[in-house]
């Protein structure tokens, strides 16, 4: 790391690559840190961007194109950064006439959140259940996860693997809001897992009153994320895989 640039001129450079949706070239780059008050002259921009590439924040797309490896949670820090996604469940009807995910997106959009992606976990049988509302779902633009089986209804090992994998195919452009509301006990502690070791937002809905209830808030998360990424850029053998 040159000695002249500091972990907030590091930070400015990933603050760049969020303004842009996580993509961005060279010169995009560059402005954004000059507006910011951060000079960087060409050799020592091509410096930084060469250390965190080699430590796996970041990877050069194109000649003089860069993207982050995972949006998530590291975009946080950037309050111009605007793709969330949602990662919710879906049980049995019982006496719903509208499911809990339909309402939490409800909620979130009210609260100005634009959703590019939807996934909603849930089993063949409670599909079945909300079939009249395929139609409905599909205007919502929900994307179903239909396969859960028993023993992950069962097991919260199994259910935080795949609530996991999941939200790691979504991390890498979108800031997943995981709602851990619906489906079962098992699932709502393995949703909160996966949020609080992965640092992103989580939410409950009381279904009767339709209030969203943040028990990790964005604000919260980006305080987090920026004094944690502020202290991993100051070590020398940080990686993608400690945010």
């Amino acid at each position: 790391m040159p000695r002249k640039l500091s972990s907030e001129a590091y930070r400015y450079i990933i603050l760049a690559l969020c303004h842009f949706g996580g993509r961005a070239g060279f010169s995009d780059i560059r402005s954004f840190l000059g507006k910011h008050g951060v000079g960087f002259s060409p050799q020592h921009l091509n410096a930084a961007l060469s250390l965190l590439r080699r430590r796996g924040i970041i990877s050069r797309v194109d000649k003089g194109v860069y993207i982050l490896e995972r949006v998530a949670p590291i975009c946080l820090v950037s309050s111009s950064f605007d793709k969330f996604s949602y990662v919710g469940a879906l049980g049995r009807r019982e006496h719903r006439e509208i499911s809990e995910p339909e309402i939490a997106i409800w909620l979130l959009k009210k609260a100005g959140f634009e959703l590019v992606e939807k996934v909603v976990i849930t089993t063949e049988d409670g599909r079945k259940n909300w079939a009249d509302r395929e139609i409905i779902f599909g205007n919502i633009g929900i994307s179903f996860v239909s396969d859960l089986s028993l023993e992950e209804l069962k097991n919260i090992e199994l259910m935080r693997r795949r609530v996991e994998e999941i939200v790691y195919d979504l991390s890498d452009r979108t800031i997943p809001i995981i709602d851990c509301t619906s489906l079962n006990k098992v699932y709502t502690i393995a949703a909160y897992q996966v949020a609080t070791t992965k640092h992103l937002p989580l939410i409950y809905i009381y279904e009767d009153t339709k209030e969203l209830v943040w028990l990790q808030s964005v604000d919260e998360l980006r305080k987090r994320i920026n004094s944690l990424l502020l202290s991993l850029l100051s070590k020398s053998d940080y990686s993608n895989r400690d945010i």
